[in-house]
Formats: C-alpha cells, structure tokens, sequence
C-alpha cells in the first residue's frame, strides 16, 4: 500500500472512532445519591427491623451511617414460609422505592436482598453481601440496570 493510501486509513479511523464516540448517549436523569459514596457498609439491624413495619406505616431506616430512607410502606408481604417482601416509597427521594427480601435458607440463616430504585434517578443502590459476610449499599447506575423500553 502506497503512502498515501495508509494515510487515508488511517484518517478514516479516526473519523469512524470519532464518530461513534460523538453518538454516546448522555444520561440526562438526575443523580439521587451523588454526594453519597460508591459503597457503604449497611446497618444489619436496620435491615432485620425493617419487615416489622405495616403498611400505611410512616417509618425511616437507617440503612448506613449516612443513608436513611424514610417513606409510607406500600407493601409487607410473606410470599412464602422462607420469603418476605417489603416496599417503602419515599416522597423525599422523589418517590424513589426501596424494596427488601427476607429469605430464610434450609439451614435457618438469614440472606438480605434488596435495591433503592428511580426510574427517574441516574443512580441506586443495592444490597449485597461481602465475602466477609458484611451486607453493603453499592452504588450503581439504573441504565445498566433498568431496560428503557421507549420507542421512538
């Protein structure tokens, strides 16, 4: 291949990686928890209180140190002899809903599960459990999370 011929290669390229780049969508949704950090150890005790609340309750759970969600309880159910569900929606975080499972396991042990969820929010957390066994708040972001399904 002659001189020029790698030259226009390789401006095509550039063109092409410029191109796609430029077409990223940016996500205009608003940070809910942008002052807050990327993980945060959870407040086990909040987490066993919290499926003793009754729906209709006004209640706060001070999910970490520096996280409390307050909310009416939309929803506390018993699916199952070993799963539990509760829903708490919070006007302060713009009706953002926090939903916990209970699971009790063959051995009688106690797993937590659950997610701080917007759909208008750019960001959420969710419950997760360490190797250590320590539950936490980890950060992410809903559009990996959440499907948009708008057609347009």
């Amino acid at each position: 291949m002659k001189t020029p011929g790698k030259i226009l290669l390789i401006l095509l390229l550039c063109v092409s990686a410029t191109v796609s780049y430029g077409q990223q969508k940016i996500d205009p949704r608003p940070k809910l928890f942008n002052d807050l950090p990327e993980i945060m150890k959870a407040n086990d005790a909040a987490l066993a209180n919290a499926f003793n609340y009754f729906e209709g309750q006004n209640v706060s759970v001070a999910l970490s140190n520096t996280l409390t969600f307050s909310g009416v309880v939309l929803s506390n159910e018993v699916k199952y002899s070993n799963l539990q569900n509760i829903i708490i929606k919070s006007a302060v975080l713009n009706n953002a809903l926090l939903s916990l499972s209970k699971i009790i396991n063959e051995d009688k042990s106690i797993t937590y599960t659950g997610r701080i969820l917007n759909n208008k929010a750019f960001d959420g957390f969710e419950i997760v459990k360490d190797e250590t066994g320590q539950y936490n708040l980890q950060k992410f972001e809903n559009s990996k999370i959440l499907v948009d399904c708008n057609y347009q």
